[in-house]
């Protein structure tokens, strides 16, 4: 059995059941990570966008706590560094200052408040 397409297509996203339904959220879109999230709804096959993630993130991990949506881990592009849907030219210094500062912890989760 197949569902309807993401309105954007995207791989190393997450995703988590959550009432229901399946939350996905981030990934990588070919052209640049994403902030983005969706949730799909078996009953009516069909995607709705819902509130974005504050940074972009792929390749991380989901999980439901108390009705949120949790993100953490993976890889992240800060969003002021890259619009969501264009590619992204990252000097290889700004990667690892980036992947120092999540090490402590700050920019390593994410919630992602369902509407």
């Amino acid at each position: 059995t197949t569902c309807a397409p993401l309105s954007v297509a995207r791989t190393g996203a997450s995703c988590v059941a959550v009432d229901g339904k399946i939350v996905v959220a981030g990934g990588w879109s070919g052209a640049g990570h994403l902030r983005s999230a969706e949730t799909y709804d078996p009953a009516t096959d069909s995607w709705s966008n819902i509130a974005s993630m504050e940074h972009t993130r792929a390749w991380a991990m989901a999980e439901c706590v108390d009705g949120k949506v949790v993100v953490a881990g993976g890889v992240s592009v800060r969003e002021a560094e890259q619009d969501e849907n264009m590619p992204i030219e990252v000097e290889e210094e700004e990667v690892e200052e980036e992947e120092e500062e999540e090490e402590g912890g700050a920019e390593a989760i994410t919630v992602v408040e369902q509407e």
